[in-house]
């Protein structure tokens, strides 16, 4: 009887440690223009990402292969999409992402519906020896929403554009807030260029330019002629030139 018993014990020691601890975070909104490249202080202070395959058995023919989860520690990561929902929590990511070289910030899209462009975007980072989640989300009202909620974009070698509302700097893990034209929603426009100096982007509307310095919060709309879109990078090239501004800000201006 007592082997039966300390079999017992021991199976629920076992499966108790087979089992994974997890920690679910509610995360805040970004409100600002905001940098997470805290340095590492000690040896368990580092974010860690794994990639794992997708079981055959769940395996959808357009879907991803593998998807991603985030440890702090020995404790994986759980993120609450909704609020005021407990059981909307997941740890299962589409995108996984280190956004600095300490490894104490991270990117992550959510495993929802293998929809890389709708399913939401958060920033995973490290403060003050603990986790926090902050995210990338902005209301919007845009009658094109859909057309420019592009999900994830990479900018060259310096970051990545979320949804036209965020750029990401992986070079020191700073989320910047693009400024709107209209408050009530996100850039009607689509990603075309960036200045030499790498600061101010460039969207290619219906009738104009939208220009956005994105570490001053300043802009600019540039009128752009219904012939331009013949041969676009060439008619902005030839008729168009950088000029500083007295700020500092770069901004295309009609030669």
């Amino acid at each position: 009887m007592k082997t039966l018993c300390y079999s017992l014990i021991l199976s629920a020691v076992l499966f108790g440690c087979q089992r994974q601890q997890s920690k679910t975070y509610i995360p805040s909104d970004i409100t600002k223009n905001q940098s997470f490249n805290q340095p590492v202080t000690s040896d368990g202070d580092s974010i860690e990402i794994e990639k794992l395959d997708i079981p055959t058995s769940d395996l959808n023919e357009k879907g991803p292969k593998v998807y991603y989860q985030v440890k702090f520690g020995d404790t994986l990561l759980r993120i609450q999409t909704n609020k005021a929902d407990t059981g909307s929590a997941k740890g299962k990511f589409l995108r996984a992402l280190f956004m600095n070289t300490q490894k104490t910030c991270a990117l992550v899209q959510i495993y929802d519906d293998y929809d890389y462009k709708t399913a939401p975007f958060y920033i995973v980072a490290l403060k003050d020896g603990k986790l926090e989640v902050k995210s990338l989300y902005r209301a919007s009202k845009g009658r094109a929403d859909k057309k420019y909620s592009i999900g994830m974009a990479r900018i060259g070698r310096d970051g990545y554009l979320i949804n036209n509302d965020f750029f990401i700097s992986n070079v020191n893990a700073k989320v910047y807030l693009i400024p709107r034209q209209h408050a009530e929603e996100k850039i009607q426009g689509t990603f075309f260029m960036q200045s030499a100096d790498k600061e101010t982007l460039v969207f290619i509307q219906p009738d104009s330019l939208y220009e956005v310095h994105y570490p001053s919060g300043r802009n600019l709309t540039v009128a752009l002629d219904p012939d331009a879109y013949n041969n676009l990078y060439q008619y902005v090239t030839q008729n168009y030139k950088w000029e500083k501004n007295g700020n500092g800000a770069s901004f295309l201006q009609k030669k």
